[in-house]
């Protein structure tokens, strides 16, 4: 297992990956986590055995809590993580307290259960992504306990409070958490200065198992498993529209076509006036709109259909689809629906579902049989905010594909829009803070300028093409939550870093996928995840493979199941030391690397591990001999 910053992560067993992490978290009155600050660390440890204490304290606004921790290791196979807390003030919290996350892995699995009054049961890990939360019979536990391998099973012992397990896949997580404080009771509760929170997990390994060695190999190259008889045609890919409503420079236009836009997603706010910006925008780069409207019950999209023709006209677009959204509601509704093709007609796809996650999209199915299509939106920092639980999240993007394939049937999966951080709070239970002066706003996250950003992505769409979604929309176009940087820099440049006027790396991975036109993404399967991203697209003419290290560490990759009869020649590479290059010219420097890069002897087979740097990504195109 791994102790990182106070949690434990991936512990596993005969190289199995058995739980995902046991950490604590102190959740305010909107579901807002708040971090702690570690201090007083102590480890001790042997040959068979560790010891870990520390102090985590919690401040925010109002808030403020401390808790001890004291987790324990020994020989037989039994962890246990002890949380002692205290409220230093008075505040109001929806959660306090342990969580295990078990791995998405063993989804189907049966688990058996001791509920707080002694009754046992059996129940399971979902295969589909669950509707019901907690996930159905696995509430007010003690116990809970499931096979890890034919001869040992992991059982999981919770004290201090009723834990319960939910399905965070409903998130992109990719996992599967038991929690405590039961959703079925009120929230938010008021905590009072000094209440006391005292709780403990305690795994222990059971079964016929006896003392195994344990082996560890430091650099082993991943695999990247091929298999060229299967492949998927890529989604279409567009992007949001830009939330600066300014026209683009003629350089900006320029490497925006470049990659080639399904769609621009346009939220149309009844009411607003950022139409013509919104027009704007599409007839600049040439392509259709994919509008989002917000429907109440006293709304039509009446003053749409009478703005629609002159704007249309007046800027030369054209609507490709409608997403219809319900305000006040998780999904859209039936009314919202029958209101929208009484007035738009039906000339045009009209797509329900909801602007959050698909926990939304679960808990209030839409009328979907009378749509053309269903969409729901994806990012990864509902729950976590560090690389490695972002680094996790691709993982779960087939599951929610999967279900949404069976909940709604023969319908196409819009993903829109895909976010590095949530765009609103969906379960806020009162008004949030804006931005305070010389903060970014609470939707930005600094990693979209960097390296990791684009390696994020190559995992989501290899993910979401390979499960086969049918259309995605990624970030914006220009500025702080887009993949190009506007003219001025940003404004505030000692919180985000990024060129004036610049690309940021999450670019490139679009461009190398618009370069090679029509592609199909072929099926592929990493030996580990979590460290890397992958993904290969054939051409006509070649295959392109896109390799992205998410780590801070070297990385090998080894592909297996290429064609034999071909050679192999790095397009391009970029790391932290070239990125800054990047980002101010990424043309000039695309085509030097071009120009810089070998034909490699000996074909396919004699491909070595591709080395991956620190958070680097990489662009590799395979060639026929002939």
């Amino acid at each position: 297992m791994n102790f990182d910053k106070g949690d434990l992560r991936y512990i596993t067993f005969r190289k199995r990956e058995v739980v995902r992490r046991v950490y604590a978290a102190v959740r305010d009155r909107n579901w807002g986590t708040i971090l702690g600050t570690l201090a007083n660390l102590k480890i001790d440890s042997g040959r068979d055995f560790f010891n870990v204490s520390y102090d985590s304290e919690h401040l925010q606004g109002d808030i403020s809590f401390v808790w001890h921790a004291e987790i324990s290791g020994d020989s037989s196979g039994t962890i246990r993580f002890t949380f002692d807390g205290e409220a230093r003030s008075t505040f109001l919290k929806n959660r306090i307290g342990l969580c295990v996350l078990h791995p998405m892995e063993f989804a189907g699995s049966p688990v058996k259960l001791m509920r707080a009054d002694g009754t046992k049961l059996e129940a399971q890990f979902p295969k589909l992504v669950a509707q019901e939360q907690p996930i159905k019979n696995v509430h007010d536990l003690r116990v809970l306990s499931h096979a890890i391998a034919p001869d040992a099973w992991l059982e999981f012992q919770f004290e201090g409070d009723l834990f319960e397990t939910e399905d965070q896949r409903n998130w992109i997580d990719a996992s599967f958490k038991t929690y405590s404080t039961p959703q079925r009771l009120p929230i938010p509760v008021e905590i009072q200065r000094g209440t006391r929170i005292q709780q403990s997990v305690t795994i222990k390994l059971g079964g016929r198992v006896e003392t195994e060695p344990v082996e560890v190999i430091e650099h082993e190259p991943i695999t990247l498993t091929i298999d060229l008889a299967r492949e998927r045609p890529l989604p279409k890919i567009g992007f949001g529209c830009s939330s600066l409503g300014k026209p683009y420079n003629a350089k900006t236009i320029e490497r925006l076509k470049a990659l080639k836009p399904a769609h621009l997603r346009a939220d149309l706010w009844m009411g607003e006036l950022n139409w013509p910006a919104v027009f704007r925008e599409a007839r600049d780069l040439g392509v259709p709109l994919e509008i989002v409207l917000r429907l109440s019950q006293e709304q039509t999209p009446a003053g749409v259909r009478e703005a629609l023709p002159g704007l249309l006209k007046d800027f030369g677009v054209t609507v490709s689809k409608w997403i219809i959204y319900s305000r006040g509601e998780k999904s859209t509704t039936a009314e919202a629906l029958f209101s929208a093709r009484n007035t738009l007609g039906d000339a045009i796809p009209i797509g329900v579902g909801t602007d959050a996650d698909f926990y939304q999209l679960n808990q209030q199915r839409p009328p979907w049989e009378s749509a053309d299509f269903v969409a729901w939106s994806m990012n990864p920092q509902v729950h976590a905010f560090d690389n490695l639980s972002i680094a996790e999240t691709p993982e779960a993007v087939p599951s929610q594909i999967e279900s949404a394939r069976t909940y709604f049937p023969g319908k196409p999966l819009h993903i829109s829009p895909i976010t590095l951080k949530p765009r609103f709070n969906p379960v806020a239970t009162t008004a949030e803070a804006g931005s305070r002066a010389g903060e970014l706003p609470p939707d930005v996250d600094p990693r979209q300028s960097f390296l990791f950003a684009a390696a994020w992505t190559v995992g989501m769409l290899q993910q979401l093409a390979q499960s086969g979604a049918d259309s995605v929309t990624f970030f914006e176009t220009v500025g702080w939550r887009g993949i190009v940087e506007r003219d001025a820099g940003a404004s505030l440049p000692e919180k985000f870093k990024s060129a004036p006027g610049g690309v940021y790396p999450v670019y490139l991975p679009f461009r190398w996928i618009a370069d090679v036109g029509s592609a199909a993404v072929v099926h592929s399967e990493l030996s580990r995840t979590r460290a890397v991203s992958a993904m290969l697209l054939r051409a006509p003419d070649r295959y392109r493979l896109l390799l992205a290290n998410l780590t801070r560490e070297d990385q090998y990759i080894k592909p297996i199941g290429l064609p034999p009869n071909s050679n192999f020649m790095f397009v391009a590479r970029f790391d932290t030391h070239y990125i800054p290059l990047v980002k101010q010219d990424v043309e000039e420097w695309t085509d030097l690397m071009g120009k810089l890069a070998k034909m490699q002897s000996g074909g396919i087979e004699y491909l070595p591990s591709i080395k991956l740097t620190p958070q680097e990504i990489v662009c590799v195109d395979f060639l026929s001999r002939t």
